[in-house]
């Protein structure tokens, strides 16, 4: 693995190779588009932009030639251009890529699982040769929260960082001198960032492509179709909500996050072709019901993310007589992290759940007019 001062050095191209996928590492301000402005700044960028083409395609108002019989200035509309092709164009390769980062996350993903199950049955042989009584009470607890302790290592390796050193049930042992820590560490990864290697890199090219994804609203402004706010509230805000993740190191969102994305949007973009092909579909409807359910997952996903987190949770009153929020962190994530990346799923679920409703309870006609804002994901 390549520490920061040379990484520091490689140009953008090489962060893109997939030959030099293993040798990838999240870091704050060595990575492309790791540093806070990105997001930030490109989600401010890509609003401003809309507001400006926006504006100039809804027309202004020119000097009135003659002959004239009313007023000095008249408006002048801008027609809709033809974009046909390039939305088609565009929709295609966002299918193929969707499918090519799909499909490369979840191979990580599985590669990963393999890795540390392999370890793992290599650990259980050799703990209950040489010290069985130490090694069941190490991993008691694991057993119990899966079917096995073969299933639950490379599960929790997935989903939280340093488990194997914070989870309470392990820092007793570890406290009470029943578990040695060189003994604990043997069951995840204990190094300062997890956020390496081929399955972070797909993750991380998910990521970058989100700001393409702009490109989405351009195409329909230039058509002249209407926008609704989570069209535009969504595509502002999701690439800031990916670099949170990699920044508070929440691994669940970030794979199975990014990965399902990827599966939804392929789906979604092929939709779409089809639709701009003239080729009607009779569903529709399951595609939106497909994005919502992703944004339910998530919540699903944060409310387990808070389970394995916020351990012994009590409320302890300061010397000021204030109640304070006390807990042991059960995985190495930022807190903040968890509360944005969960608020700002909330709220993606309530504007989505709020569209399908108004969407599919409106009268056919009224809904055939929706056709140009539809693209929300």
């Amino acid at each position: 693995m390549l520490n920061a001062s040379s990484t520091s050095s490689r140009g953008l191209l090489a962060w893109l190779n997939p030959l030099q996928a293993e040798e990838f590492e999240w870091a704050q301000e060595v990575t492309p588009f790791s540093n806070i402005a990105w997001p930030v700044g490109g989600g401010l960028m890509y609003l401003l932009m809309i507001y400006a083409l926006h504006n100039y395609m809804k027309g202004k108002l020119a000097a009135c030639r003659q002959p004239c019989h009313s007023a000095r200035l008249y408006f002048v509309d801008r027609k809709a251009l033809n974009v046909a092709t390039a939305t088609r164009f565009h929709n295609c390769f966002l299918v193929v890529l969707s499918i090519v980062l799909s499909c490369g996350i979840w191979v990580e993903v599985l590669r990963f699982g393999a890795v540390w199950n392999a370890k793992t049955h290599a650990m259980l042989a050799h703990h209950e040769t040489e010290n069985p009584e130490q090694f069941l009470k190490l991993m008691v607890k694991a057993s119990e929260k899966m079917f096995s302790v073969q299933l639950a290592v490379p599960w929790y390796n997935l989903n939280c960082h340093k488990w194997c050193i914070l989870q309470p049930e392990v820092q007793e042992q570890l406290h009470d001198g029943s578990a040695a820590p060189v003994e604990s560490m043997e069951w995840c990864d204990v190094s300062a960032n997890p956020l390496t290697g081929r399955l972070y890199w797909w993750i991380y090219m998910a990521y970058l492509w989100k700001y393409y994804d702009f490109v989405d609203t351009v195409l329909l402004v230039l058509k002249k179709k209407n926008l609704i706010f989570l069209h535009v509230f969504h595509h502002a805000t999701v690439p800031l909500c990916a670099w949170m993740a990699f920044e508070g190191r929440l691994l669940m969102p970030l794979w199975m996050g990014m990965g399902i994305n990827s599966v939804v949007h392929g789906l979604m973009y092929y939709y779409y072709y089809l639709r701009e092909c003239g080729i009607q579909v009779w569903w529709r409807r399951l595609v939106t019901q497909i994005q919502t359910s992703q944004f339910v997952l998530g919540a699903i996903m944060t409310l387990y993310g808070v389970f394995h987190f916020f351990k012994m949770p009590t409320i302890v009153i300061s010397d000021s007589g204030l109640p304070w929020f006390s807990y042991s962190r059960g995985c190495d994530a930022e807190s903040w992290a968890i509360y944005t990346c969960g608020a700002f799923n909330l709220a993606f679920l309530f504007l989505f759940m709020h569209w399908y409703v108004t969407t599919y309870n409106m009268p056919k006609k009224a809904r055939a007019t929706l056709s140009g804002h539809e693209k929300t994901c």
